[in-house]
This record gives structure tokens, sequence and C-alpha cells, in this order.
């Protein structure tokens, strides 16, 4: 927040843009396999080692893809802006490690998330600090775009420490082509669905940046912070619940929807609360945090944040496609959301700037993450259930 108030609105719009361009291609490095080698961890039918080595190799061979294919992106949509080129470089440096990401996938199969948490946490105080130190000496902003792929280096060594204390050596890690093949094969769905998932997520800052000057960007980005810093709640969520989940659904299928339910219901319910607080006091916290500079951000923030209700049950959902292996659910929602929010950030945003593409987010994630399952005859039953559960939580309780 201190950042985004030093560096101001057309500064900030830069640093905004110059992450998010990379950030469209970010599911490249996963592959799609992520959840997958969570649950093949879980089931624990195969060597623990060749899993976790054969996910790194892909990973790490898909972070170079990401990297390669950002840049070339980045001289198709900026020309010859070489510092532009430049920021993306740094900024996309980060690709390549995350696949010490795998560490935290083991963490996952054995129901203790706290452990990665503690490591990005620690990274993340590290780096602010840093920040922090940064403004004092009123750094450049090239700065700050190499402190932020720092924290990803910073990261994966912290999980590479709490791995090898808990009595781990990723030395032990192996590769297996059949392996590689089985979760490539699984996760080619999920790949496509990430990176549809990545470009609506991404593409309003990149569509305003192309339309409008990088202070419009800037005024965007600065709503979207705060708009989206309830979604680490969701995400810790699943990554507790899914391994329990799991082996619930293959012990008691009954408990499993009742308890399915349940995450639904908690989710949305959080959110909508969140949005409403959020909605009625999104001027006064722009002006707070950001200062008058940025009291554009405003408007868009109080539309926005409806978006968060729509992702958190989405996040919901996604535990019961990826228990059963739906990832073809998953797919249809994802390149159904992006289509959408291209189509209106297109014909919204030259005309509404900012508000136009916190409108189209909103669309395209109400569709993708709650309506679109409705008309998938496989999902009608489930997302019929999380209906139920929203509107009569006590029955789930």
């Amino acid at each position: 927040m201190l950042i985004t108030r030093y560096l101001g609105p057309e500064k900030f719009g830069i640093l905004s843009y110059t992450t998010a361009l990379p950030n469209l291609f970010l599911a490249f490095t996963g592959l799609g396999m992520d959840q997958i080698a969570v649950r093949e961890l879980v089931r624990n039918e195969k060597p623990q080692n060749s899993i976790l080595g054969t996910a790194f190799s892909i990973r790490g061979l898909g972070g170079i893809v990401s990297l390669l294919i950002a840049l070339v992106s980045v001289s198709i949509f900026t020309g010859n802006d070489q510092f532009i080129f430049l920021l993306v470089l740094i900024s996309s440096f980060k690709f390549l490690f995350l696949s010490f990401d795998v560490i935290d996938f083991w963490f996952q199969s054995q129901t203790a998330s706290k452990y990665p948490i503690i490591a990005r946490n620690s990274a993340f105080i590290v780096v602010s600090v840093l920040k922090i130190f940064l403004l004092f000496l009123k750094a450049p902003l090239i700065y700050f775009v190499i402190i932020t792929a720092v924290e990803f280096i910073f990261a994966s060594i912290a999980l590479v420490i709490i791995y090898k204390i808990k009595g781990n050596k990723i030395f032990e890690w192996k590769f297996d082509f059949t392996l590689a093949k089985s979760l490539l094969k699984e996760g080619f769905p999920l790949m496509i669905a990430a990176l549809a998932a990545s470009v609506y997520y991404n593409i309003d800052q990149i569509v305003i940046g192309n339309y409008f000057s990088k202070t419009e960007v800037g005024f965007y980005s600065a709503a979207l912070r705060l708009s989206e810093i309830w979604y680490f709640i969701p995400v810790a969520f699943y990554s507790s619940v899914f391994p329990l989940m799991t082996k619930l659904k293959d012990e008691n299928e009954k408990l499993f929807f009742r308890r399915f339910s349940a995450i639904a219901s908690i989710l949305f319910w959080i959110s909508f609360v969140f949005a409403i607080v959020m909605s009625f006091s999104s001027g006064f916290l722009i002006n707070i945090i950001y200062g008058n500079r940025f009291s554009v951000s405003a408007q868009i923030l109080s539309v926005h944040i409806w978006s968060c209700v729509f992702i958190f049950v989405g996040i919901a959902v996604s535990i019961w496609t990826m228990v059963n292996g739906f990832q073809y659910i998953t797919l249809i929602s994802c390149l159904t959301g992006a289509v959408i929010n291209i189509i209106l950030d297109v014909v919204l945003v030259p005309v509404y700037k900012g508000v136009g593409a916190a409108y189209a987010t909103i669309i395209a994630y109400s569709v993708a993450n709650y309506f679109v399952y409705f008309l998938i005859p496989k999902s009608r039953r489930i997302i019929i259930l999380v209906t139920k559960s929203i509107i009569n939580p006590w029955k789930y309780s």
C-alpha cells in the first residue's frame, strides 16, 4: 500500500502492467498438474519422490517456456519500449523458481499447509522490510520490480529449508517419464483452464494500458489490490481441506457432500459480508490508504469487490471438480469466463475505463464460477446443492 502511494498512479500503473503481462502465461509453469500431483501424493499409490521429482522437472520446463512467451508478448504489445521490456524480463524471472512449489504440494498432501505458509510469510516479511528501505531511499521504479521478483527466490529457499528440516531430501527426487506423460495428459485441460483464468484475471490491466495511459492502469490496479486482498482466504481454505475431502469422497460420499455444502456456504457468506463492507467504505479506504491522487479508484473498488463473491464460490466448486477428476468442467468454466471478459473489456473499457473493466470482471466471474454450471449436465446437481446451502446455511452446519 505504501509503495502504491509512493509511486503514484502513473508509475504504479507501469508496475502493474509489467506484472500483469507475464502473469497471463503463469499457467505454463504448472502445466495443469498441480492439484493432480497433490491428489496422487494423498492416494500414495506411487513413490512420492517420483511424483515430486517429475512435477519439479515439468514445472521447471514450464517456467522457461513461460518466460520466453512473456518476452515475445511484450515485444508485440509495446513495440520498441526497452524500459517496459526490461521490467517484464525482471518480473518474469520468478517463473524459474516456481518449480519449488512442489514442496508445497507435499505439505498439502500431509495436511500440513501451515509450513508453506510460514515459508512464504517469512519471505514476504523480509521483502517488505527491504521495500520500506527502498521507500526510505526514494528508490526508482525498477528497484521495486526487482525486489518483487526476489520475493519468489526467498520463498523458494524457505520452502527448501523447511522441507529439509522435516527430514526430507530434494536430491532423492526422481524423474519418471511414464508418470510425466500421465500427469501432463490429465493436466492438459487444467492447463488450458488455468491459462484462460490467467487471461481473464489479468487482461483488464492489459486492455486498459493499451487503450489509455498507464495512469488509468494505476487507478484500476490500486482498486484491484484492495479487492483481491481477501483471496487468500478461499485459497488457504482449499489447500487445507482438499486432501481431507479427497479421502472423504472415497470413504463416505454422503458425508462428503454434507461437508462440501458447509464449505460452499461458509465461503459465500464470508465473501458477501466483505463485499458489502468494502463497497460502502470504498471512498474512505482509498483516501486513507492511497491518498487523494487515487480518488478515481474508489468507484472501481465499489464495483470490483463483488467479483470476490463468485471467486469464493468458484473455489468451493473446484473442490468437487478436482476430487472427481472433472477437469473438462473447469476447462469449460474458465474458457467461458475468459471469452466473456475479453469481449466485455473491448466493449466497456473504451467508454467507461476502469469501471467498465470492473463490471466486465463481475459478469465474467459470475458466469464462469456460477451460472455456467447450470448448463453442464454433470455439474447441475452440484451447483443446485451450492445454491441451497447458500440460501439455507443452517441445514448443512
